[in-house]
């Protein structure tokens, strides 16, 4: 299957988790707290799933887009992890700079 592909399904999956999951919890968190903490803790929530989603599918966005191997392979998984914790629209707008579209 194509690596590309697959990346853009991990953050459509990583959003689902965050936006029906978690963010309802962030959500109640926001009412009685100070918003701009709430919304940074979402932020960092959905960074911290999309690296665990790219670590357990040792997605990694360099190898893939460019066949580029880091000097450590844990920086490339972090870094992807980081792009699918953005969400499926920033991935798919990346996917299609690439492609040239």
């Amino acid at each position: 299957m194509d690596q590309l592909f697959v990346l853009f399904i991990a953050a459509v999956v990583g959003e689902g988790i965050v936006e029906y999951l978690l963010a309802p919890l962030f959500d109640k968190w926001k009412e009685s707290g100070d918003a701009a903490l709430v919304e940074q803790g979402l932020r960092m929530t959905a960074a911290a799933v999309g690296i665990a989603i790219a670590w357990q599918l040792q997605l990694k966005f360099f190898n893939i887009a460019f066949g580029l191997e880091s000097l450590s392979p844990w920086f490339d998984i972090v870094v992807t992890g980081i792009a699918i914790g953005r969400g499926s629209n920033y991935i798919n707008d990346l996917i299609g700079k690439l492609n040239g579209n």
